[in-house]
């Protein structure tokens, strides 16, 4: 079996490898090529492999003035993701998706997570959908750079009017989860003019 990895740099790695037919089979068919056929193969892209598969249904080489078509059952293409990546595709449509979650990420998901707190207990409270809001939390360091950084988008999607981050929570405020953070959150209604 031949395996080779290439290092694209989309963070994927693909493997093309022979499906271990046996050497009296590639000697047969191939001949004294079967060693060129494993080289060639070592030097090309495992998604240059597939979308000829997808295409054409084998993949073409050129061996001394031959051309040599090789079929998805002769070789075993799959393409491994890196760590840090996940990997998908489709015929010859390829998707490669990093998975690390930078502060930037990590702080859209604690607001978020803010919005559908609040729109949860907008309707525990049986708010109408265009009542406006006040809203009071008392929050973790992390959090608070979550609101910090995404306070219009929360503000906009609640319609609240004023966000307080406050010390310690009051007596009517709720405790609620944000994605292990322990906070307390409170809104109230405002009034049409206010």
């Amino acid at each position: 079996m031949v395996f080779f990895f290439f290092q694209a740099e989309d963070g994927i790695r693909d493997l093309v490898r022979s499906r271990g037919l046996g050497d009296v089979y590639k000697r047969q068919k191939y001949g004294k090529k079967v060693q060129i056929i494993n080289n060639l193969l070592n030097k090309t892209p495992a998604a240059e492999v597939l979308m000829a598969f997808n295409k054409t249904g084998y993949f073409a080489m050129d061996i001394e003035q031959e051309t040599i078509n090789l079929f998805p059952e002769e070789i075993s293409v799959s393409i491994i993701p890196r760590e840090g990546y996940v990997f998908a595709n489709a015929k010859d449509l390829f998707v490669a998706l990093d998975t690390k979650l930078t502060d930037e990420l990590i702080n859209e998901g604690f607001a978020r997570e803010i919005v559908n707190k609040i729109q949860f207990t907008r309707k525990e409270m049986n708010l109408d959908i265009m009542d406006n809001i006040e809203i009071k939390i008392v929050v973790t360091p992390e959090i608070a750079k979550a609101i910090q950084a995404h306070k219009d988008h929360i503000l906009s999607e609640t319609l609240g009017k004023e966000i307080t981050i406050l010390e310690s929570p009051l007596p009517d405020m709720q405790c609620v989860d944000i994605n292990g953070h322990k906070i307390y959150l409170g809104i109230t209604k405002l009034n049409e003019w206010g």
